[in-house]
């Protein structure tokens, strides 16, 4: 659902969860929700 209300695509944003979370510490699990992936792809595209 969050990812449908942010208009993320939700597999990217899984895949990108994934490459990230195995070394991302739990005190900032908060960035890998998808408004920050959104966040991110919007800061590449400019």
């Amino acid at each position: 659902m969050a990812c449908k209300l942010n208009r993320v695509n939700p597999e990217a944003w899984f895949a990108w969860v994934l490459e990230r979370i195995q070394d991302h510490p739990v005190s900032r699990i908060n960035e890998l929700k998808p408004w920050e992936y959104q966040a991110v792809i919007e800061t590449q595209k400019a």
